[in-house]
């Protein structure tokens, strides 16, 4: 589920976002899996229950099939509600994390490929990689396909196993034939607009959640307390953390903090003084500033902007 106005704020935030991880590496990871690293890789995994997955991000596209029963995921400040066969897709400038179900196994498929695996494949009448690098300001990472496009890919997934496993001499070839069916195929089904309404005809925990993050990344840059948050949604503190922490996996606080860690980072690689970056990211006490940047980037915000200097 996704609220109806969320994704006009996607771009601009992924892009924020993206480049914080890019340059200091406190909430996303550095992609250092094998499969992060191929032109074109496919992979299918189960985890145990409580399978602790971060924010990352990653220089290479990403088509994500649910195989868990119900979860949620994040991308940039988006909640997701997906469930068994539900698609959803990332580039590299989405920064994402799964959020399994505490006491199930957490299972997946994932289909990664750079665009030089296709690049010959690409023409000018057709754009593989539509919903990969045109996307509208409304674009929605999730779609849920019916039962018989999700066999159809499903199919499609196991003959790219078969050919990358395969010794034939035209095993690359075949990839990149499966790969380009498998990228027309996704264009179809997001060339169809998601009604969102279809979504939103209950108010529940998501949508709620959901409406507290958009509060908090309007006023990033203001003074944010609990109590304020407690008032303006009509719910106990102790209840708002709660909720809050059930579906993202931290504490409201930890939240803005994060979120204006990210804005200060990329306004001190801006040139901005320290003390500028830290009132204009939110922070109203320059040594709580300093030391909340030093706990979390493991510098100085004056040793941070040296870095970057020219």
């Amino acid at each position: 589920m996704i609220h109806e106005d969320i994704c006009t704020y996607l771009c601009i935030f992924n892009y924020l976002i993206c480049i914080f991880h890019k340059s200091c590496y406190l909430f996303a990871m550095e992609p250092a899996q094998e499969i992060f690293q191929k032109p074109f890789s496919l992979n299918s995994s189960i985890s145990p229950p409580g399978f602790p997955a971060p924010w990352h991000w990653h220089e290479i596209n990403e088509i994500y099939i649910c195989e868990t029963e119900k979860m949620h995921y994040l991308v940039g400040n988006i909640l997701y509600e997906i469930y068994r066969g539900d698609i959803l897709l990332f580039n590299s400038l989405d920064v994402h994390r799964a959020l399994p179900p505490e006491t199930e196994n957490y299972a997946r498929k994932m289909v990664l490929f750079q665009d030089t695996f296709l690049q010959n494949w690409n023409t000018t009448d057709y754009e593989l990689f539509a919903c990969f690098h045109h996307r509208k300001p409304d674009f929605c990472h999730y779609r849920s396909p019916n039962p018989e496009d999700y066999e159809k890919l499903l199919l499609l997934f196991n003959k790219g196993m078969e050919a990358i496993e395969s010794n034939h001499p035209a095993s690359q070839l075949k990839q990149q034939m499966i790969l380009t069916e498998i990228l027309i195929f996704l264009n179809e089904i997001y060339a169809v607009p998601v009604d969102r309404k279809d979504h939103l005809k209950d108010l529940s925990e998501e949508d709620f959640i959901q409406d507290v993050l958009l509060f908090i990344e309007q006023r990033i840059r203001d003074e944010i307390t609990l109590p304020q948050l407690s008032r303006e949604f009509g719910i106990s503190v102790n209840s708002l953390n709660g909720k809050f922490k059930k579906i993202t996996r931290m504490t409201v606080h930890q939240f803005i903090i994060q979120r204006r860690l990210q804005l200060a980072c990329i306004l001190l690689k801006q040139g901005k003084s320290v003390s500028d970056s830290a009132y204009d990211s939110g922070f109203g006490d320059l040594s709580h500033f300093i030391r909340c940047f030093k706990a979390n980037i493991g510098t100085t915000p004056r040793s941070y902007a040296l870095a970057y200097s020219v």
